[in-house]
């Protein structure tokens, strides 16, 4: 087994332009498929353009690394099946942990792994790897050549840049986002702090308040006390001394 020559001998703007018609074809087709299982428009970009960089490098890569194995289909078929599963759940996986979050979610597929990974898509993959190898690259590297140097560096440029800009935008946003909903969470936490010590604040005040009143009530059953006895006093002074 070895890499075809047609897959080795490209030039790297051929490179740039085969994972940008792959990113391209790959959010197309996965957004076309999405649609009709939710049975309404899906995009399956991060962004809003019609761009899926995992696509890119999963095809492009892919052609060159399987080609060894084009010679048997059924051994393309597993081996893309596995690789691309395996690619699959790297990506996911680094995504999970820069961005929070990936761009699929096959939890409610069957057999399916931590919804980063499952046995459709990676049937899918095996297939797709033998469309690939088999006759989709091939096909592309014919008509890259055909298109000028000057005119193919310039449009991938800027689908790369629009995207770059796209991209770009979308993490600002999650970000934003993100830090909206940490400020919210301090916010309540705040919020639910200042409750708890006004709430002690009024209750130590109303035991102060009791405490006072209490006092309040002995003190003045302290002085009538005194002054009944007084009075008594007074009385019983008077009673005794009146007659004399």
């Amino acid at each position: 087994m070895h890499i075809a020559p047609e897959f080795l001998e490209v030039t790297k703007l051929q490179m740039i332009e085969c994972f940008v018609f792959y990113s391209i074809l790959g959010w197309f087709v996965e957004s076309l498929y999405m649609s009709f299982c939710t049975k309404k428009l899906t995009n399956r970009g991060f962004g809003f353009g019609p761009f899926c960089p995992i696509y890119g490098f999963g095809a492009t890569l892919g052609a060159i690394i399987l080609s060894p194995f084009r010679i048997s289909y059924v051994l393309l078929f597993i081996v893309s099946a596995i690789s691309a599963t395996l690619f699959e759940y790297i990506v996911g996986r680094m995504m999970q942990f820069s961005l929070g979050d990936f761009w699929w979610d096959y939890t409610e597929k069957p057999f399916n792994y931590q919804g980063i990974i499952c046995l459709e898509s990676t049937l899918g993959w095996g297939l797709y790897g033998i469309i690939v190898v088999k006759w989709l690259h091939p096909f592309v590297l014919l008509k890259t050549t055909m298109v000028p140097v000057f005119i193919g560096r310039v449009i991938c440029y800027l689908i790369l840049a629009l995207y770059m800009i796209d991209f770009t935008y979308h993490v600002l946003l999650a970000l934003h986002i993100d830090l909206q909903k940490q400020i919210a969470r301090q916010g309540s936490r705040a919020a639910l702090l200042a409750r708890e010590k006004t709430s002690d604040a009024i209750h130590l005040v109303e035991q102060k308040k009791d405490m006072a009143i209490e006092l309040m009530h002995e003190k003045k059953d302290a002085v009538t006390y005194k002054v009944q006895e007084k009075r008594q006093a007074v009385l019983d002074w008077y009673r005794e001394h009146r007659w004399r």
